[in-house]
Protein backbone atom coordinates (compact mmCIF):
# COMPACT_ATOMS: atom_id res chain seq x y z
CA UNK A 1 0.00 0.00 0.00
CA UNK A 2 1.89 3.34 -1.44
CA UNK A 3 0.18 5.13 1.05
CA UNK A 4 0.88 4.00 4.45
CA UNK A 5 4.76 3.79 2.98
CA UNK A 6 4.45 7.48 2.15
CA UNK A 7 2.80 7.56 6.09
CA UNK A 8 6.17 6.07 7.42
CA UNK A 9 8.60 8.38 5.82
CA UNK A 10 6.77 11.38 6.63
CA UNK A 11 6.92 10.27 9.56
CA UNK A 12 10.38 9.54 9.67
CA UNK A 13 10.91 13.15 8.07
CA UNK A 14 9.09 14.49 10.85
CA UNK A 15 10.96 12.96 13.94
CA UNK A 16 14.13 13.41 12.34
CA UNK A 17 13.39 17.16 11.81
CA UNK A 18 12.68 17.52 15.63
CA UNK A 19 16.56 16.39 15.97
CA UNK A 20 17.57 19.38 13.61
CA UNK A 21 14.90 22.19 14.29
CA UNK A 22 17.06 23.72 17.18
CA UNK A 23 20.90 25.14 16.25
CA UNK A 24 22.50 27.52 18.57
CA UNK A 25 21.48 30.40 16.25
CA UNK A 26 17.89 29.88 17.07
CA UNK A 27 17.78 28.60 20.88
CA UNK A 28 16.90 31.44 22.25
CA UNK A 29 13.41 31.20 20.47
CA UNK A 30 13.34 27.03 19.46
CA UNK A 31 14.37 26.21 23.21
CA UNK A 32 12.05 26.73 25.63
CA UNK A 33 13.03 28.59 28.57
CA UNK A 34 16.85 29.12 27.28
CA UNK A 35 15.73 32.48 26.72
CA UNK A 36 14.98 33.12 30.49
CA UNK A 37 18.69 32.28 31.61
CA UNK A 38 21.39 35.09 32.19
CA UNK A 39 24.27 35.57 29.75
CA UNK A 40 26.40 34.11 32.90
CA UNK A 41 23.72 30.96 32.74
CA UNK A 42 24.11 30.46 28.95
CA UNK A 43 27.71 30.73 28.81
CA UNK A 44 27.77 28.05 31.68
CA UNK A 45 25.19 25.56 29.81
CA UNK A 46 26.98 23.32 27.57
CA UNK A 47 24.86 24.52 24.55
CA UNK A 48 26.14 22.49 21.95
CA UNK A 49 26.50 19.49 23.34
CA UNK A 50 22.64 19.53 24.69
CA UNK A 51 22.14 20.29 20.71
CA UNK A 52 24.59 16.94 19.42
CA UNK A 53 22.85 14.60 22.01
CA UNK A 54 19.25 15.84 20.27
CA UNK A 55 20.49 15.28 17.10
CA UNK A 56 21.67 12.05 17.85
CA UNK A 57 18.75 10.93 19.81
CA UNK A 58 15.98 11.62 16.50
CA UNK A 59 18.26 10.84 14.29
CA UNK A 60 18.52 7.40 15.57
CA UNK A 61 14.88 7.08 16.61
CA UNK A 62 14.04 7.77 13.20
CA UNK A 63 16.38 5.50 11.68
CA UNK A 64 15.16 2.81 13.75
CA UNK A 65 11.37 3.84 13.75
CA UNK A 66 11.21 3.70 9.86
CA UNK A 67 13.39 0.16 9.42
CA UNK A 68 10.92 -1.54 12.03
CA UNK A 69 7.86 0.03 10.56
CA UNK A 70 8.85 -1.23 7.09
CA UNK A 71 9.72 -4.92 8.30
CA UNK A 72 6.67 -5.14 10.50
CA UNK A 73 4.32 -3.91 7.43
CA UNK A 74 5.95 -6.17 4.92
CA UNK A 75 6.33 -9.65 7.21
CA UNK A 76 2.60 -9.02 9.29
CA UNK A 77 0.45 -6.22 7.64
CA UNK A 78 -0.86 -2.39 8.30
CA UNK A 79 -2.73 -2.65 11.15
CA UNK A 80 0.91 -4.56 13.39
CA UNK A 81 2.50 -1.64 11.77
CA UNK A 82 0.06 1.30 12.72
CA UNK A 83 0.10 -0.20 16.39
CA UNK A 84 3.89 0.34 16.43
CA UNK A 85 3.53 3.89 14.36
CA UNK A 86 1.63 5.06 17.32
CA UNK A 87 3.09 3.25 20.50
CA UNK A 88 6.97 3.18 19.82
CA UNK A 89 6.83 7.47 19.90
CA UNK A 90 5.34 7.04 23.28
CA UNK A 91 7.57 4.82 24.75
CA UNK A 92 10.56 6.54 23.80
CA UNK A 93 9.19 9.83 24.74
CA UNK A 94 8.75 8.89 28.12
CA UNK A 95 11.97 7.70 28.64
CA UNK A 96 13.75 10.84 26.85
CA UNK A 97 11.88 13.42 29.02
CA UNK A 98 12.40 12.93 31.90
CA UNK A 99 16.79 12.32 31.42
CA UNK A 100 16.96 14.89 29.01
CA UNK A 101 19.39 18.05 30.07
CA UNK A 102 18.15 21.09 29.81
CA UNK A 103 19.09 24.97 31.20
CA UNK A 104 15.97 24.75 33.29
CA UNK A 105 17.90 23.84 36.53
CA UNK A 106 17.00 26.47 38.47
CA UNK A 107 12.95 25.44 38.15
CA UNK A 108 12.40 23.09 41.09
CA UNK A 109 9.00 21.84 39.39
CA UNK A 110 10.93 20.62 36.31
CA UNK A 111 11.48 17.37 37.25
CA UNK A 112 7.73 16.39 38.58
CA UNK A 113 6.61 17.87 35.86
CA UNK A 114 8.38 15.66 33.31
CA UNK A 115 7.73 12.67 35.29
CA UNK A 116 3.90 13.55 34.70
CA UNK A 117 4.38 14.29 31.35
CA UNK A 118 6.43 10.23 31.07
CA UNK A 119 3.52 8.52 33.07
CA UNK A 120 0.80 10.25 30.90
CA UNK A 121 2.78 8.95 27.29
CA UNK A 122 3.12 5.65 29.49
CA UNK A 123 -0.33 5.24 30.16
CA UNK A 124 -1.68 6.49 26.60
CA UNK A 125 0.63 3.80 25.21
CA UNK A 126 -0.65 0.99 27.61
CA UNK A 127 -4.10 2.58 26.77
CA UNK A 128 -3.39 1.82 23.00
CA UNK A 129 -2.02 -1.90 23.76
CA UNK A 130 -4.89 -2.69 25.49
CA UNK A 131 -6.91 -1.46 22.45
CA UNK A 132 -4.84 -3.34 20.06
CA UNK A 133 -4.99 -6.48 22.47
CA UNK A 134 -8.90 -6.13 22.25
CA UNK A 135 -9.11 -6.18 18.70
CA UNK A 136 -7.23 -9.54 18.37
CA UNK A 137 -9.31 -11.45 20.71
CA UNK A 138 -12.26 -13.70 18.85
CA UNK A 139 -15.67 -12.38 18.21
CA UNK A 140 -18.00 -14.74 19.99
CA UNK A 141 -21.30 -15.56 18.56
CA UNK A 142 -24.44 -16.46 20.84
CA UNK A 143 -28.27 -16.39 20.66
CA UNK A 144 -29.65 -14.89 23.48
CA UNK A 145 -33.60 -13.59 23.92
CA UNK A 146 -34.28 -13.45 19.85
CA UNK A 147 -31.15 -11.84 19.27
CA UNK A 148 -27.97 -13.08 17.41
CA UNK A 149 -24.99 -11.65 19.84
CA UNK A 150 -21.67 -11.13 18.31
CA UNK A 151 -19.24 -9.78 21.50
CA UNK A 152 -15.98 -7.97 21.29
CA UNK A 153 -14.78 -4.96 19.36
CA UNK A 154 -17.49 -3.22 16.42
CA UNK A 155 -20.15 -5.92 18.65
CA UNK A 156 -23.55 -5.62 17.38
CA UNK A 157 -27.18 -7.22 18.15
CA UNK A 158 -28.74 -8.46 15.52
CA UNK A 159 -32.91 -9.29 15.97
CA UNK A 160 -33.85 -12.62 15.04
CA UNK A 161 -36.99 -10.60 12.93
CA UNK A 162 -34.05 -8.88 11.30
CA UNK A 163 -32.30 -11.51 9.32
CA UNK A 164 -33.42 -11.91 5.81
CA UNK A 165 -30.77 -14.73 5.18
CA UNK A 166 -28.29 -17.13 6.57
CA UNK A 167 -25.85 -18.70 4.87
CA UNK A 168 -22.04 -19.92 4.19
CA UNK A 169 -19.95 -18.31 2.17
CA UNK A 170 -16.42 -17.58 1.02
CA UNK A 171 -14.55 -14.94 2.71
CA UNK A 172 -15.24 -11.88 0.05
CA UNK A 173 -12.38 -9.87 -1.45
CA UNK A 174 -12.09 -6.55 0.28
CA UNK A 175 -12.01 -3.03 -2.20
CA UNK A 176 -10.83 -0.77 0.89
CA UNK A 177 -11.63 -0.27 4.63
CA UNK A 178 -14.13 2.45 5.75
CA UNK A 179 -13.17 2.28 9.23
CA UNK A 180 -12.11 -1.08 11.23
CA UNK A 181 -8.96 -3.35 11.22
CA UNK A 182 -7.31 -5.61 8.72
CA UNK A 183 -4.28 -7.91 8.81
CA UNK A 184 -3.08 -11.05 7.54
CA UNK A 185 -4.80 -12.72 10.21
CA UNK A 186 -8.11 -10.85 10.78
CA UNK A 187 -10.81 -8.29 9.60
CA UNK A 188 -13.20 -6.18 11.42
CA UNK A 189 -15.03 -3.72 11.15
CA UNK A 190 -16.75 -1.35 8.23
CA UNK A 191 -15.63 -2.63 4.47
CA UNK A 192 -17.11 -2.02 1.07
CA UNK A 193 -16.44 -5.13 -1.76
CA UNK A 194 -15.55 -5.00 -5.42
CA UNK A 195 -19.09 -4.55 -5.90
CA UNK A 196 -19.45 -1.40 -3.79
CA UNK A 197 -21.86 -3.32 -1.18
CA UNK A 198 -20.90 -1.91 2.48
CA UNK A 199 -20.90 -4.90 4.62
CA UNK A 200 -19.84 -5.46 8.16
CA UNK A 201 -17.21 -8.24 8.83
CA UNK A 202 -16.05 -10.26 12.14
CA UNK A 203 -13.38 -11.99 10.17
CA UNK A 204 -11.12 -13.79 13.07
CA UNK A 205 -9.33 -16.15 10.69
CA UNK A 206 -8.39 -15.89 7.35
CA UNK A 207 -10.15 -19.08 5.44
CA UNK A 208 -12.44 -20.49 2.97
CA UNK A 209 -15.35 -19.97 4.60
CA UNK A 210 -17.66 -17.52 7.07
CA UNK A 211 -20.88 -17.43 7.80
CA UNK A 212 -23.22 -14.77 5.81
CA UNK A 213 -25.87 -12.88 7.78
CA UNK A 214 -28.33 -10.51 5.49
CA UNK A 215 -30.81 -8.37 6.80
CA UNK A 216 -33.73 -6.51 5.42
CA UNK A 217 -32.70 -2.99 6.54
CA UNK A 218 -29.06 -3.16 7.31
CA UNK A 219 -25.56 -4.21 6.03
CA UNK A 220 -24.61 -7.58 5.18
CA UNK A 221 -22.27 -9.08 8.14
CA UNK A 222 -19.95 -11.39 7.79
CA UNK A 223 -18.24 -13.77 10.25
CA UNK A 224 -16.39 -16.79 11.25
CA UNK A 225 -13.93 -18.02 14.60
CA UNK A 226 -10.72 -18.91 14.96
CA UNK A 227 -12.64 -20.85 17.69
CA UNK A 228 -15.31 -22.64 16.03
CA UNK A 229 -16.47 -24.48 13.10
CA UNK A 230 -18.44 -22.17 10.70
CA UNK A 231 -20.59 -25.26 9.59
CA UNK A 232 -22.08 -26.42 12.83
CA UNK A 233 -21.92 -22.68 14.23
CA UNK A 234 -24.56 -22.12 10.74
CA UNK A 235 -26.30 -25.27 11.87
CA UNK A 236 -27.10 -23.80 15.11
CA UNK A 237 -28.87 -20.52 14.18
CA UNK A 238 -30.70 -21.45 11.01
CA UNK A 239 -32.37 -23.89 13.54
CA UNK A 240 -33.09 -21.54 16.36
CA UNK A 241 -34.45 -19.06 13.12
CA UNK A 242 -36.69 -21.42 11.99
CA UNK A 243 -37.91 -22.46 15.61
CA UNK A 244 -38.55 -19.06 16.21
CA UNK A 245 -40.56 -18.32 12.65
CA UNK A 246 -42.95 -20.83 13.64
CA UNK A 247 -43.67 -19.58 16.88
Amino acid sequence: MPNFVFLIFGLFLFFCGIGFIITEKNANYMLAGYNRLTEEEKKAFNLPEFIRKHKTFHLVFSITYTIVAHCIYYIYGITEASFWLATSPLIVYAYYIPIKKSPFKKDSRLPYVRNSVSFVLLCLAFYICFLFYETLQDNSLDIVKNEVHISGMYGIKIAVSEIKNVQLVSIPSLFYKLHGITTKKISKGFFKLDDGKEVLMYINKIGDKCILIERHQDKPVYYNSSELDESALLDKVEAYISSQHKE
